[in-house]
């Protein structure tokens, strides 16, 4: 009984150690339910370490500037990277703040034919028509356009920024004809108000071609005056007889000091 019963305890503990009656059973179990955890968890970190991966880099195609910064504040808050200066107090704004703040208005600057560089107080833009252009509203503004070629050359507009303004601009090709002036006695010779010589003859003036041109002669000790309105042609030479009279009065007073002939 007394073998019996060692006999009996001897297979309880080695069934208890092995949970079988050779041993190889419960080792192989005891060994690969580990392994098999193991294996799952590595992969399941895998995958979430190229989903983290995927996750960063769509945000950082998406915001790079936000994304940048992000990562700034993270490298700082593990001390990286030295920590951003704090913000400034706030306080009453200054006239540099109340500027960048300022507000806004569009300005939609047209032109026919299009392509006109735009010029804001003197300085380009690197604008071309069309163009909308935000200006700043209260701000005093001299717009300019000007298209090779075509008239008026350069065409100017004042304006303060009260809200928003469309701006269009039709020009006109700037096609040319040429005029021999001839005044039978003494007169300066004018040309839509304009002085283009002081004594007869004037010879090949330039004028815009197909519309109507004033052209006047004028004589400041007579008084004496006569004007004729012609069209020329492109590309033509029409010769104009001017023939000053006394005593007809000028609807308006050509300069008192015409420039020389042209």
């Amino acid at each position: 009984p007394v073998l019996g019963g060692r006999l009996v305890m001897d297979r309880s503990a080695f069934r208890n150690d092995f949970g079988g009656r050779d041993g190889t059973y419960a080792t192989n179990r005891s060994i690969s339910r580990p392994n098999q955890r193991e294996s799952s968890m590595k992969f399941l970190m895998t995958l979430i370490f190229f989903g983290l991966l995927a996750t960063a880099g769509a945000y950082y195609f998406a915001n790079p500037i936000e994304s940048v910064k992000q990562a700034k504040r993270l490298l700082a808050s593990f001390g990286v990277l030295p920590k951003p200066a704090p913000d400034k107090p706030t306080g009453p704004l200054t006239p540099t703040d109340i500027a960048s703040v300022a507000e806004k208005y569009d300005v939609y600057v047209t032109s026919a034919p299009s392509g006109a560089p735009i010029s804001i107080n003197g300085e380009p833009s690197g604008e071309v028509t069309p163009a909308l252009i935000k200006l700043d509203k209260g701000r005093r503004v001299q717009l300019s356009l000007k298209l090779a070629g075509y008239l008026p050359s350069p065409y100017e507009e004042r304006f303060v920024v009260e809200g928003p303004r469309k701006i269009d601009v039709r020009f006109k090709a700037d096609v040319k004809g040429f005029l021999n002036i001839i005044v039978v006695g003494e007169g300066q010779i004018y040309v839509n108000d304009a002085p283009v010589a002081s004594t007869s003859p004037a010879r090949m003036i330039p004028v815009a071609a197909n519309e109507d041109v004033r052209v006047l002669a004028f004589d400041p000790k007579t008084h004496a005056r006569d004007e004729k309105v012609v069209q020329v042609g492109e590309g033509q030479t029409v010769t104009v007889k001017l023939e000053p009279r006394a005593g007809v009065a000028m609807p308006v007073q050509p300069p008192a000091n015409p420039s020389q002939r042209r």
